[in-house]
């Protein structure tokens, strides 16, 4: 597999010289071949990875153990969703939080969003070449927000030109949110509480709870909303 970003061209003038203020990272990506491309390409650019992962779950304590630079997280990870990590990580760490970059198949508007109310600094598509890549990151290590301009609609600009930029699932607890993720994936209770290691009663009073809160009345409904806000990529499947 040849990746799009797989280069160093303005490293020099982005980043300095190799070795000199090198930035250390986390990495999560369901895929490791991904990890692993991505791991090269900053160990070409003389940074280190601390870590990495596929588990969202495991993000937030990986980064609070580890302490990188730098977070480029997916938003489709095994169990907790990357953005739902993000989330964890700046409400635990504060203004210690690393910069967070979202690097992810995803395109929808809602992603976008939700990445940025999370905390992120930054989303980018995985099809962004590596000056860009390396630009996205400079940018947000200078304290910028970025956003590749594939996904700079005049909707998502407007929303964070005036910072009205919040989590639909807002309203949902970490469970919840496991919960929804769960049955829009076509679950059933039963299954979905043999993955969470709860019992089947546990996950229906968290799959009544979310329809509450969210005025979902059938399962229809709650693929459809959990498509649109991203915790499902259009296809119904678990993303790429």
């Amino acid at each position: 597999m040849s990746f799009p970003w797989a280069g160093c061209a303005l490293f020099y003038r982005l980043w300095g010289t190799p070795n000199v203020n090198p930035s250390t990272f986390i990495l999560a990506d369901r895929f490791p071949l991904m990890r692993r491309g991505l791991r090269s390409f900053l160990a070409e650019c003389g940074h280190h990875t601390l870590a990495e992962t596929g588990e969202g779950s495991a993000l937030p304590k990986l980064v609070a153990r580890r302490r990188p630079d730098f977070v480029v997280t997916e938003v489709d990870l095994e169990g907790v969703d990357g953005i739902e990590a993000v989330r964890r990580i700046a409400t635990e760490m504060g203004r210690r939080k690393p910069r967070i970059l979202v690097f992810s198949g995803r395109s929808s508007e809602d992603a976008v969003l939700r990445s940025f109310a999370a905390g992120a600094d930054g989303f980018a598509l995985k099809t962004l070449s590596g000056e860009a890549l390396l630009e996205a990151l400079d940018r947000i290590r200078r304290g910028e927000r970025y956003l590749c301009p594939e996904l700079a609609t005049p909707f998502v600009m407007r929303k964070l030109a005036t910072n009205e930029v919040s989590d639909p699932l807002s309203d949902l607890t970490p469970r919840e949110r496991e919960v929804l993720r769960l049955v829009a994936e076509g679950k059933t209770n039963k299954q979905a509480a043999a993955v969470l290691g709860v019992a089947v009663k546990t996950v229906e009073a968290h799959r009544a709870n979310l329809m509450r809160k969210l005025d979902l009345h059938d399962l229809s409904s709650l693929v459809r909303f959990a498509i649109r806000v991203g915790v499902l990529p259009p296809d119904g499947g678990t993303g790429v």
